[in-house]
C-alpha cells in the first residue's frame, strides 16, 4: 500500500468518530422535512431522497461499529448488539408513538384519521410501520421498520452464518438482489433495502487494507467531484418514490467513500451547526410531522413563497428544541444505559 493511501488507513481505522457523516444525516434530516411540508418551493430538493441517505450512512456505520467490535475482541457480541440498539431506538420510538396517538386520538378531529390509526396501531407498536401506506398519521416511521427488519438479520447472516472472506460478497449480492427486485411491482419494497446494505458493502471494503486502498481512489479529488456531481444530478433526474430509487441508492454508495475520506468535503460536512443537527436527527425525525402539525395551525400551507420558507424554518427552529430536550432527558441517557446493560450482558456469556 502506497505510503499515503498507508495513512489514509490508519486516519480512517482510527476514527471514533466520523463528524461528516453526523453533517451528512443533518442535510438528510433538512431534506426530509421539505418532502414533509408538501410545498412547492422544496419539491426540485427531491427530500424524500434524504432516507435513502439516511439508511445508506445508517449501514455502515453499524457495520464499521460490529466489524471493530470484531477485531479487538475476536468476535460479535450478538446479544450486545441487540441491547444497545433496543435502547437506541425503542425510548423515543414509543415515545413518538404515544404522542402522536394522543394527537390524533385524544384530540384529532377527523374521525377517518382515528379509526385508521387506531387500526393501524398493532403495527407501529411492533416495528412494521413499512407495511402501511406513509400518509397516515405516524407513516413516517415506515423507514424504523425496514432497519429494524434489516438489523434482526444481518448480524446473523454476516457475523454467524458467514465466512468473514465472504462478507463483501454476501453484501454485494444482496446489493444486487435487492436492487431488481425493486423493478418489479410485487417485490418492489426490497429497493428500500438497497442503501443499507450498500452502506454495508462499503464498511466492509473499508475494514481490510487492500480493498481500503482500491476504494479509497473513489476519494481523489478529480473522482470525488465527479462522484458527487453525479450523485447530484441523479437526485435531481431520479422519481424519490419511484422505481429507480435503488439507482441513486447505489450512486450515493459510490459517493460515500469520497463524503468520508477526501479532506475538503469532510471539512464541509463537519461544519458545526450540520454535525448538531444530525446528532439530533432520530429525535427530530420521529417528532417533526407533529412540529409541522402545530406549525400549520399558526401559519396554513399553500402560502407564498416567503411563507414557505418561514414555515420551514419554523419547523426547523421548533423540531431542534424538541429534539433537544429529548436528546439530554431521554436519548443520550439510555443510550448510555444501554451500553452499560449490554456490557454487563456481554461480560456474562464470556
Amino acid at each position: 500500500m502506497a505510503s499515503g493511501v498507508a495513512t489514509l488507513y490508519d486516519q480512517f481505522a482510527a476514527t471514533r468518530r466520523f463528524d461528516q457523516l453526523d453533517g451528512l444525516r443533518g442535510i438528510s434530516i433538512l431534506l426530509v422535512i421539505t418532502a414533509h411540508l408538501h410545498e412547492p418551493l422544496w419539491a426540485p430538493l427531491r427530500g424524500a431522497l434524504g432516507v435513502t441517505v439516511f439508511f445508506a450512512v445508517s449501514g455502515f456505520i453499524i457495520t464499521t461499529l460490529l466489524l471493530r467490535e470484531e477485531q479487538r475482541h475476536g468476535a460479535v457480541s450478538l446479544t450486545g448488539f441487540y441491547l444497545r440498539r433496543m435502547f437506541r431506538i425503542f425510548p423515543l420510538y414509543y415515545l413518538a408513538l404515544a404522542a402522536a396517538a394522543v394527537a390524533t386520538l385524544g384530540v384529532g378531529r377527523d374521525e377517518g384519521s382515528r379509526e385508521q390509526f387506531a387500526a393501524a396501531l398493532p403495527l407501529f407498536a411492533s416495528f412494521n410501520g413499512d407495511l402501511l401506506p406513509a400518509t397516515i398519521t405516524f407513516g413516517h416511521s415506515w423507514s424504523l421498520g425496514v432497519e429494524e427488519k434489516f438489523y434482526l438479520v444481518w448480524p446473523l447472516l454476516a457475523f454467524t452464518a458467514v465466512a468473514t472472506r465472504r462478507r463483501a460478497v454476501l453484501a454485494a449480492s444482496l446489493v444486487v438482489l435487492a436492487t431488481a427486485l425493486t423493478f418489479f411491482p410485487a417485490t418492489n419494497y426490497f429497493g428500500a433495502y438497497t442503501p443499507i446494505l450498500g452502506g454495508c458493502l462499503l464498511a466492509v471494503l473499508l475494514q481490510h487494507p487492500t480493498t481500503f486502498r482500491r476504494v479509497a481512489v473513489l476519494a481523489h479529488p478529480g473522482v470525488a467531484a465527479v462522484a458527487v456531481a453525479a450523485l447530484v444530478g441523479a437526485a435531481v433526474a431520479v422519481d424519490p418514490v419511484g422505481a429507480h430509487r435503488p439507482v441513486f441508492a447505489v450512486l450515493l454508495v459510490a459517493a460515500l467513500p469520497a463524503l468520508l475520506l477526501n479532506r475538503w468535503m469532510v471539512r464541509v460536512l463537519s461544519w458545526r451547526p450540520l454535525v448538531y443537527v444530525g446528532l439530533r436527527s432520530y429525535a427530530l425525525y420521529l417528532f417533526h410531522p407533529l412540529v409541522i402539525r402545530a406549525v400549520d395551525r399558526v401559519a396554513p400551507p399553500g402560502g407564498p413563497v416567503v411563507v414557505q420558507a418561514a414555515r420551514f424554518l419554523l419547523v426547523v427552529a421548533a423540531g431542534l428544541v424538541v429534539a433537544e430536550v429529548l436528546f439530554r432527558l431521554v436519548e443520550r441517557p439510555m443510550i448510555r444505559l444501554g451500553h452499560r446493560v449490554a456490557g454487563a450482558a456481554s461480560s456474562r456469556s464470556v
